[in-house]
C-alpha cells in the first residue's frame, strides 16, 4: 500500500513538473519512478513528447534510450523520435534502433508507421541500402502499405551520401540520370506485385523522381496513369508542373498549367520558374505577334491569371517575377512595392 502511495505521489509530482515546463525535474522524477518500479510507458511517452514539442531532439533520444533500457519503450515512441531524425546528427541512433529490431533483442515491434519513419530517415541521408532493407522487412512482415511504399519512393529520389562508393558511381552522368528512376521503378513493381494500390501521393512522388532526372516524358506518363486511375489531384498536377520547371521547359510547364484543373499559387510559381530558367528559348530573334518568345509578356499574363483567380502571390512569386522582369520598368515597379500584379496592370 505504501509503495503504491509512493508511486502515486511520484507520478503526481512528475505531472506537475511537466505542467511547469520543468524538463530537468520531470526527467529526475521519471528516473526515480523507474528505479523504484513505478514508471510506466505513459510517463515515458509524456517525457519524450514534451522534449520533442520543445525541439529538444537530443534530450528526447536520451530519454528514449532510458525508456528502452527499462523496457518502457513502445513502437509509438520509437516512431516519434525516428520520424524527427532525418539529419546526420542522429543517424547512429536511428541505425541503432534498426539494428536492435533486426537483432530481435527486445526492441519495439515494427508496424507500418515505424517502417515508414525508418525508411524516410535513412532515405533523407541517401542511405538507400538501409531504406530498402526496411522496405523488404516490411513486406515480409505484412506492414508494407501505400504509406510505406511512398516513403521508399521518397528515399529512392535522394542521391547517395558524399564520399561513398555509390556516390562515386553516381558521378557518371549516365548513372546519375537513371539511378533514382530505376530505384523508383523497382519500388513500384514491388508495390504492384504485393497488390498495394498506388494513390495520388505515389503518383506525385513518381513524377518528381522523373522530373529531377530530366525525364519529362516519363513524368507525363505517370501523370496520365494517375488521371486514368482518378488519383490526379492538385498535388499530382503541381508535381508535373514542377517537373517541367525542373527541366527548364517553359512550353511544357505552360501546357501542364493549362491541363491543371485547379491551379494554385504553387502551380503558377513553378510555371514562372520555368519561364525564368528557360533562357535559351528567349534568346532567339523575337517574332512579332508570337508571344511564345516574349517571356515578359508570358509572365504578365500569368500575373493577370493569378489576380483573376484571387490567389495571393507570395515571396517566391515576387522573386521569380523579378528574375524575369530584371531592371525593366515593370521590375522596378515590383521592387518599389507595387507587388505582384503591377506588371499585369500596365
Amino acid at each position: 500500500m505504501a509503495s503504491a502511495k509512493g508511486g502515486g505521489l511520484l507520478k503526481k509530482a512528475f505531472d506537475n513538473a511537466l505542467r511547469r515546463k520543468s524538463l530537468p525535474q520531470a526527467w529526475r522524477l521519471f528516473d526515480e519512478a523507474r528505479q523504484s518500479g513505478h514508471a510506466d510507458r505513459g510517463m515515458a511517452q509524456q517525457l519524450v513528447e514534451f522534449a520533442l514539442r520543445h525541439n529538444k531532439l537530443s534530450k528526447a533520444w536520451q530519454m528514449y534510450g532510458q525508456a528502452e533500457r527499462s523496457g518502457l519503450a513502445s513502437t509509438y515512441l520509437a516512431t516519434r523520435v525516428v520520424d524527427r531524425s532525418t539529419g546526420a546528427a542522429h543517424a547512429p541512433r536511428v541505425a541503432a534502433v534498426w539494428d536492435a529490431i533486426r537483432g530481435g533483442d527486445g526492441a519495439p515491434e515494427l508496424d507500418a508507421h515505424l517502417c515508414s519513419s525508418l525508411i524516410k530517415s535513412f532515405g533523407a541521408r541517401g542511405e538507400w541500402a538501409r531504406a530498402n532493407d526496411v522496405l523488404q522487412r516490411a513486406r515480409r512482415d505484412g506492414h508494407a502499405n501505400a504509406y510505406v511504399f511512398n516513403a521508399a519512393l521518397m528515399a529512392a529520389a535522394v542521391p547517395p551520401p558524399r564520399r561513398s562508393r555509390a556516390a562515386a558511381a553516381a558521378d557518371d552522368p549516365a548513372v546519375a540520370a537513371t539511378l533514382a528512376p530505376r530505384r523508383a521503378a523497382r519500388v513500384l513493381r514491388l508495390m504492384e506485385a504485393d497488390g498495394v494500390a498506388a494513390d495520388g501521393h505515389t503518383a506525385a512522388l513518381e513524377i518528381a523522381v522523373h522530373g529531377n532526372a530530366g525525364r519529362l516524358d516519363a513524368a507525363e506518363a505517370a501523370l496520365d496513369r494517375a488521371v486514368a486511375r482518378g488519383d490526379a489531384d492538385a498535388v499530382v498536377h503541381n508535381a508535373y508542373v514542377g517537373a517541367a520547371a525542373k527541366v527548364a521547359d517553359a512550353e511544357a510547364a505552360l501546357a501542364a498549367l493549362r491541363r491543371h484543373p485547379a491551379p494554385d499559387i504553387t502551380s503558377y510559381n513553378s510555371a514562372l520558374a520555368a519561364i525564368a530558367q528557360d533562357a535559351p528559348r528567349w534568346l532567339r530573334p523575337h517574332r512579332r505577334g508570337d508571344a511564345r518568345f516574349d517571356r515578359i509578356d508570358l509572365a504578365q499574363s500569368l500575373e493577370a491569371e493569378i489576380a483573376e483567380r484571387g490567389l495571393a502571390a507570395d515571396d517566391t512569386t515576387r522573386t521569380t517575377l523579378l528574375a524575369i522582369y530584371g531592371d525593366s520598368p515593370i521590375g522596378e515597379a515590383l521592387v518599389d512595392g507595387a507587388g505582384a500584379g503591377a506588371g499585369a496592370s500596365g
